[in-house]
């Protein structure tokens, strides 16, 4: 919602009073994590708007007209939908502490077959994976259904995991993951 409203117009919006239900629909991590945060500010600007958060991995089916607004990541284009890319997300290969003090060092790419991976499955087609990994090498990973969880799977020690930065920060800061 945030770079959604700024790049559909913000500028035209300044003068207009933005009033009434605003649907946004954002996955599990970025909704619960960036998008609630945010709107204090964006009901301070728009004090009238009555915003419904829908956090959900789920894709919503915009025909049945339930949302106003979608954030996903790798979205399909659909032709009755206006899509536009709002940020790029830098992911970050991490494990925990005690799990790197076990196992063999990562020093190169081709090492990481000798670990597990944490995989997520809302996205495993187009899994960051696929950038680093053979295809026989994929079909070893630990699939968690979610963000959260994969999080979870590397702070406990599962193996290695790929992390959007802003969903491993808290964790960075805390030395929980390296």
């Amino acid at each position: 919602v945030i770079f959604a409203i700024a790049r559909q117009g913000i500028e035209d919006l300044k003068e207009k009073k933005i009033t009434g239900r605003l649907a946004i629909g954002a996955p599990v991590e970025f909704g619960a994590n960036i998008l609630v945060p945010f709107l204090p500010i964006l009901l301070k600007k728009y004090p009238e708007l009555k915003p419904s958060v829908y956090i959900s991995d789920a894709v919503e089916d915009f025909r049945q007209g339930k949302m106003d607004i979608a954030i996903r990541w790798n979205a399909q284009p659909q032709s009755h939908l206006k899509m536009e890319m709002i940020m790029k997300e830098r992911y970050l290969l991490l494990a925990s502490t005690a799990y790197l003090t076990k196992h063999k060092p990562l020093k190169r790419k081709t090492d990481l077959k000798d670990h597990p991976i944490l995989a997520q499955t809302h996205n495993w087609d187009s899994s960051i994976w696929h950038n680093w990994l053979e295809q026989d090498d994929l079909e070893r990973a630990i699939i968690i259904s979610s963000i959260p969880g994969v999080l979870n799977g590397a702070i406990h020690g599962l193996g290695i995991a790929a992390l959007p930065s802003h969903a491993a920060a808290k964790a960075l800061k805390e030395k929980k993951l390296l």
